[in-house]
C-alpha cells in the first residue's frame, strides 16, 4: 500500500488528511491485540462436527474470523476515530487588538475584533471521504489475507487426505496379503510349498507393513501441520476410499468469467480509489477562507463603536497540486495492475479447467487401460498358482504391480476431489464477499 500521509496540526489546520496518523495508530494496536492471548488464542475448534472435505472451508473461515477479530476490530476503532477527528468547516477562531495611543495624550484609541474563520469548498467531505476509502482498502486487503489462509489451510488438508487415503489403501493391501498368506503357511507346513516361496511371500508382507508404516508417518505429521496452521485441534474425519466414477463435470468453467470478481483484484481497485480520494484532498486542501466576526473601537473610552467584521483569504497558489498528480499517477498504476492481475487469474482458471478435463480423462484412461486388466492378471496368477502352474514369484510380482496401480488411481482420484474443492471454496468465497465479477 502506498505510503500514508502524515498530520500537520498547524494553527492553519490540517494541511494533509488525516487518514495516515490515525490508521498506522490503528495498525500498531491491531497487531498489539492479535500478539496477546486473549486476541489470538483460539481454545476450542469451532466446527462441532469432524472436519472433512464438506466443511473444511467453513471451519478455516471461523478460526481465521475468530482470531483476527480483535485486529479488524482495532482497525475499525482507528477509521472512527479518524473520522471523528477530521475537522469540519469552522477553522480558526482570531482575536485581534490594536491600540492606538495619541500624542496629546488624552485621546488614545483602541481597535477589537473576534472572527471566525470558515472554509469555502469541500475539504472537509474529500477529507472523510479518503477516511472512508482507506478504511474500504484495509479492508480488501484483510480480505485477501482470509483467502489465502482458507487456501493453507486447503492445502495442508489435501496433503493429509492424500496421505491418509494411501494409508488406508496399504492397510487394506496388508490385510489381504495376510489372508492369501495364513493358507501358504498351512502349506509349508505340510511341506507342500518350499520354505524360500514362504519367505518370498513373508518379505513381501514385510514389504507392504513397511510401507503402510511409512504412510502412516507422513499422514500423522500432516496432521500436525493442519493441526499448527488452525492453531486449534479439530478431529479429521477419516475419507473414505472412493471407488465410484468421478463427477465429469468442470468446476472451474463457471470461474473463468469471474476474474474480475477474486479479492487480488478488488484489492488493487480499492488501493485506486483510496488514491483518487487523496488526490481529491489534496486538490482542495486550500479553500477559499470566509471570516466573519465582530470589531469593536473605543476613542478615550468616551466614543465607542461596534460592528462586524467580514473578510475573504484567497490563495493565490496551490501547493499540493504535485501530490495530487502523483496520487493520480499512481491511481492509474493500481488500475492498469488490477487488469493484469484479472489477466493472469483469467489464463490460470482457463488453466484449472483444462487440468480438471486431462485428470478426469487420465482417470478413466488409467483404471479402463491398466488398473482392470492387472486385476484380471492378479486374480487369473493367484488360480494358476493354486493350481501349481506358475512359480510364486509371478504371483508376488502380479500384486505389487497391481498394488502399484491402484495406489496411482487413488492419487488420482485424490488429485480430482481436490481440485474440485478448491473450485467449489472459490466459488463459496466468491458468493460471501457479495463479488458477482463486475468492476467496482
Amino acid at each position: 500500500m502506498p505510503t500514508l500521509c502524515t498530520v500537520d496540526f498547524s494553527s492553519e489546520g490540517l494541511t494533509m488528511d488525516a487518514v495516515g496518523k490515525w490508521l498506522q495508530i490503528s495498525i500498531f494496536a491491531g497487531v498489539f491485540l492479535a500478539l496477546t492471548p486473549s486476541g489470538f488464542a483460539q481454545a476450542t475448534c469451532p466446527t462441532q462436527s469432524k472436519v472433512e472435505i464438506q466443511n473444511l472451508t467453513t471451519t478455516a473461515e471461523k478460526v481465521w474470523d475468530e482470531r483476527y477479530t480483535e485486529r479488524r476490530r482495532a482497525l475499525g476503532a482507528g477509521r472512527d476515530d479518524a473520522k471523528s477527528l477530521a475537522p469540519g468547516r469552522v477553522r480558526d477562531l482570531n482575536l485581534t487588538f490594536e491600540p492606538e495611543f495619541s500624542l496629546d495624550g488624552q485621546s488614545h484609541e483602541y481597535i477589537g475584533a473576534a472572527t471566525l474563520a470558515v472554509e469555502l469548498g469541500s475539504l472537509s467531505e474529500a477529507r472523510r471521504g479518503a477516511i472512508h476509502a482507506d478504511w474500504q482498502a484495509l479492508e480488501s486487503e484483510l480480505l485477501v489475507e482470509r483467502w489465502r489462509f482458507v487456501d493453507e489451510v486447503q492445502d495442508a488438508y489435501l496433503v493429509w487426505r492424500g496421505h491418509e487415503l494411501e494409508r488406508g489403501h496399504l492397510e487394506v493391501y496388508l490385510s489381504e496379503a495376510n489372508e492369501e498368506l495364513e493358507p501358504i503357511r498351512q502349506a509349508q507346513g505340510r511341506q507342500l510349498i518350499s520354505k524360500l516361496d514362504l519367505a518370498d511371500m513373508e518379505a513381501e508382507v514385510a514389504w507392504i507393513r513397511a510401507e503402510l508404516a511409512e504412510a502412516g508417518r507422513r499422514s500423522r505429521l500432516a496432521a500436525a501441520r493442519l493441526e499448527a496452521l488452525l492453531g486449534v485441534q479439530c478431529p479429521l474425519e477419516l475419507p473414505p476410499a472412493t471407488h465410484d466414477a468421478p463427477d465429469k463435470a468442470n468446476p472451474w468453467s463457471a470461474l473463468v468469467s469471474r476474474a474480475q470478481a477474486f479479492p487480488e483484484v478488488r484489492v488493487y481497485e480499492a488501493r485506486r480509489a483510496a488514491l483518487e480520494a487523496r488526490a481529491l484532498v489534496h486538490e482542495v486542501a486550500h479553500p477559499m477562507l470566509l471570516e466573519i466576526g465582530v470589531g469593536a473601537r473605543t476613542v478615550a473610552f468616551h466614543e465607542n463603536f461596534l460592528g462586524p467584521v467580514l473578510g475573504l483569504t484567497l490563495p493565490l497558489q496551490h501547493p499540493e497540486g504535485p501530490d495530487a498528480a502523483l496520487a493520480r499517477a499512481e491511481a492509474e498504476a493500481q488500475k492498469s495492475a488490477a487488469e493484469w492481475v484479472a489477466v493472469r487469474i483469467r489464463s490460470e482458471l482457463e488453466a484449472e479447467a483444462s487440468n480438471f478435463d486431462v485428470l478426469v480423462q487420465g482417470y478413466f484412461e488409467l483404471l479402463d487401460g491398466y488398473v482392470r486388466p492387472l486385476e484380471e492378471r492378479a486374480a487369473l496368477m493367484s488360480e494358476a498358482f493354486k493350481a501349481s502352474q506358475v512359480e510364486i514369484d509371478r504371483v508376488i510380482r502380479a500384486r505389487r504391480e497391481l498394488h502399484e496401480a491402484e495406489h496411482q488411481l487413488i492419487l488420482h482420484r485424490a488429485e480430482i476431489d481436490a481440485r474440485r474443492l478448491k473450485a467449489g471454496a472459490i466459488q463459496q468465497l466468491l458468493e460471501q464477499s457479495g463479488n458477482t465479477g463486475g468492476n467496482p
